[in-house]
């Protein structure tokens, strides 16, 4: 098989679904530290992406989302970072699949819009150029670890800010030549969710950001198919969506997305039709999702 890279604006492209949600399956309780799972219960991990892998995800995904440094001290992990991220990537690998994906997700420090910082002066300035410094950082610690197990692509998934989706990029461009894969987060109104940057904002700086794919993750289908032709329209980059199964529903405290394996299907063939080249899920999905992906786009060219 091809490079991921290879294969940007050729074929379609099958992803895998919900790391965490899914995981809620297997007994693993929502307050766990699902990273260090990789340590604690690396069958579970492992069973997760085979599931994804049968399905018919030639690309699967590390479950190291939220293995950066400040993610992990929550639960006094720090410590065991590199070992958690490696751990990630071993166990993403023993499916050789035909893409490993090594998922970055964002640390949550930006608090401002993006501005220029030249524009800047004063305390703001010293404001936003820590808060920048800091997210790179500690971007930079986690994809340095995982760049040197050699994933296929850097995803770098769920971003709600785009100063803090720049430092996470210029992290992974500082730290190898591996692909970089980056997606976002909007709200109803095609706003960022954390600094409130338009879709047209955000698209209008995909050139300047420095990735080499864009896509929209976490969000219910019908609204990432109401934004994918903002993203699509930029031609030269290949795009990617990670729906979720719908807005959870919480019935006697357990969360329930409403989508259908068959209705996420129904939307997968629609993002193809709307020149979506990757297809994965998100939050609530699970190989069943997947496989109804795999049946509407597996070994088709992009449109």
């Amino acid at each position: 098989m091809p490079s991921i890279e290879l294969r940007f604006n050729k074929d379609m492209i099958v992803m895998d679904g919900a790391m965490g949600s899914y995981l809620r399956e297997f007994g693993v309780d929502k307050d766990d530290c699902v990273a260090e799972l990789n340590l604690t219960e690396p069958e579970t991990i492992s069973q997760v992406h085979s599931f994804y892998k049968l399905a018919g995800a030639e690309a699967l995904t590390t479950n190291t989302f939220q293995a950066n440094r400040l993610a992990l001290s929550r639960y006094g992990l720090e410590n065991q970072l590199e070992e958690i991220n490696r751990a990630g990537l071993a166990l993403a690998r023993e499916q050789k699949p035909f893409h490993i994906l090594a998922s970055v997700g964002p640390v949550g420090l930006v608090s401002y819009p993006f501005i220029d910082p030249n524009i800047l002066e004063g305390s703001l300035k010293r404001i936003v150029e820590e808060e920048l410094q800091e997210a790179y950082d500690m971007f930079k610690e986690q994809i340095e670890i995982l760049a040197s197990e050699q994933p296929d692509a850097i995803l770098l998934e769920t971003f709600t800010s785009l100063g803090e989706a720049r430092m996470a990029v210029k992290a992974a461009k500082d730290t190898s030549d591996i692909p970089v894969m980056l997606s976002f987060v909007f709200n109803e109104d095609g706003r960022l969710l954390k600094t409130d940057e338009s879709i047209d904002e955000v698209v209008g700086a995909f050139s300047s950001l420095g990735a080499d794919a864009y896509g929209l993750n976490c969000m219910d289908p019908e609204l990432s198919l109401k934004l994918v032709p903002k993203f699509t329209k930029q031609k030269d980059y290949p795009i990617f969506v990670r729906p979720s199964a719908g807005n959870p529903l919480s019935l006697e405290g357990v969360d329930r997305y409403p989508v259908s394996p068959d209705e996420f299907a129904r939307y997968a063939q629609k993002f193809y039709e709307a020149q979506v080249q990757m297809i994965g899920g998100c939050c609530g999905t699970n190989p069943a999702h997947i496989g109804g992906v795999y049946g509407q786009i597996a070994q088709k060219s992009i449109k």
